[in-house]
């Protein structure tokens, strides 16, 4: 473990500002927590905080929210800045990915001991009266949920310090998009609206059209509530579930929607970044060359050899071993199966980051995680 933040804090900066610069002395490491290793863990149960208090009380989700921020700044040894942050705090309103699909009237279920999930609803005889209703109000159902859990983080910050900091920091899960062929699926059921491209395109199309439409006009309200501009430098989204489709799909029927979601929301001429789990990296040249994404997530399954070939040497990527070897493998496992992805990808650039892929599971030993970032520090040193 980090004995001397402000050593391991001076090492990182100089790592990172070489990272960008292009010309690392070492491939950097991170680790992908999120809320939910800590609402699986002692910390929430001994409270009595489930998924579904997360979800319904503020009070709960700042609770988890700072215990996260805790455990993330002094138990897991990344290449990311540790100890007690001296600009404060930052807080996160959470619905894990139920946020969009409930804001258009899916209902939010809570499997035992499990992140929420929403019902698809649109069913054959309302999907067409779904898309001539008017926008969703930003802040409404969910959304206004959202406003509420931000406005009780704000007035609890006023009057309290977290670890001798204050919070200083709150953003919102209605800020982003998990993009408009995952909420479709999500609203119609996956089968079906594959079925929708394939049997009725102009109404595919047109429910596309109205969760793009919404997703933009969504967005830039929470700007400007947050006191942000309607534009911002690098504004990216996910879509995870195009692994679904072919290239030639993506590029019909989704590719003219990003461009319009770039267009709204990012600054002209920035680079963006898009995340996509799964097996996605057949999108990413084309998600490259046409809307200048410059920083992917990626999940698994992953060529390592070919992608990094492929994406070229200026494209900043990220990925690792599959959580499901961090979750059950054995810490020699690891390291063999870190090493092995190093030696794939780094003859071939200076843009990779090595992470989990993607997002620690519940449970997983820290020792497991541990192995990761000691191979990645030890494998990942450019010669």
């Amino acid at each position: 473990m980090i004995k001397d933040f402000t050593l391991h804090n001076q090492m990182v900066e100089k790592l990172w500002d070489d990272f960008y610069k292009g010309n690392p002395e070492r491939v950097p490491v991170i680790v992908g927590v999120s809320s939910r290793y800590i609402l699986r863990d002692e910390f929430a149960r001994s409270r009595g905080i489930t998924f579904e208090e997360y979800h319904n009380n503020p009070e709960a989700m700042l609770t988890v929210q700072l215990e996260l921020e805790r455990f993330r700044k002094f138990e897991i040894d990344d290449d990311t800045r540790k100890g007690v942050p001296e600009e404060g705090w930052s807080v996160f309103v959470d619905f894990q990915n139920v946020y969009e699909a409930a804001w258009f009237g899916a209902e939010v279920v809570f499997p035992k001991d499990n992140v929420p999930d929403t019902v698809p609803f649109l069913d054959d005889s309302s999907k067409y009266k779904f898309v001539e209703q008017p926008i969703p109000d930003p802040f409404s159902g969910i959304m206004g949920h959202a406003r509420k859990c931000i406005e009780y983080f704000k007035k609890q910050a006023e009057k309290m310090d977290f670890m001798g900091a204050p919070v200083t920091r709150f953003e919102g899960c209605p800020l982003w998009t998990d993009g408009p062929f995952t909420i479709a699926c999500e609203l119609r059921g996956a089968e079906n609206f594959c079925i929708d491209l394939a049997v009725e395109p102009d109404y595919a199309e047109r429910l596309l059209d109205y969760i793009t439409d919404a997703t933009i006009t969504r967005i830039k309200a929470w700007r400007k509530y947050l006191g942000l501009p309607a534009k911002i430098p690098g504004s990216g989204f996910a879509d995870d579930m195009i692994q679904l489709l072919s290239v030639d799909m993506v590029r019909k029927y989704l590719l003219p929607r990003y461009k319009r979601l770039v267009n709204e929301l990012s600054t002209p001429g920035t680079p963006i970044g898009i995340h996509l789990c799964g097996d996605a990296t057949r999108f990413m040249p084309m998600l490259r060359d046409e809307l200048n994404a410059m920083h992917f997530d990626t999940g698994f399954p992953v060529d390592f050899a070919a992608f990094s070939k492929e994406i070229g040497p200026d494209v900043v990527w990220q990925g690792g071993p599959h959580v499901g070897l961090l979750l059950g493998g054995k810490p020699e496992d690891i390291r063999k199966e870190t090493k092995r992805i190093l030696e794939a990808v780094m003859p071939n650039t200076k843009k990779f980051i090595l992470r989990d892929g993607n997002d620690i599971a519940p449970h997983t030993p820290l020792e497991n995680i541990q192995a990761m970032v000691d191979a990645g520090r030890e494998f990942g040193v450019f010669k």
